[in-house]
């Protein structure tokens, strides 16, 4: 799957949308690369047609890492939500001996 590249990664939590937007200029390169090979010399792409295919590219990736990412969002909401009660319990440990100690020096 290759995730390390952040031009054919989407991020956590990103939409298709914003996916493409900050990538589009590789998904264009992309395209026009591998479209060069299977067209003829009498074809020519439009910058349209190259943007519609990019589009497409980024597409299929997105929707091929889509359901990695979501999982990896759902770990790291529960990652976090888990340390914030551990933060929470030992704050009020803290607190309930900061109190045991005071009522000792009476």
């Amino acid at each position: 799957l290759s995730i390390d590249d952040p031009n054919s990664t989407p991020q956590i939590g990103e939409e298709l949308a914003d996916f493409y937007s900050r990538t589009s200029v590789h998904w264009t390169q992309k395209a026009s690369g591998s479209l060069d090979a299977s067209i003829s010399e009498t074809d020519e792409l439009t910058v349209k047609e190259l943007k519609r295919e990019g589009f497409n590219l980024a597409r299929d990736r997105y929707e091929e890492l889509k359901h990695i990412l979501d999982r990896l969002d759902e770990l790291a909401s529960t990652q976090q939500e888990s340390e914030e009660r551990k933060e929470k319990k030992k704050s009020k440990k803290d607190k309930k001996d900061k109190d045991k100690k005071k009522d000792r020096r009476r």
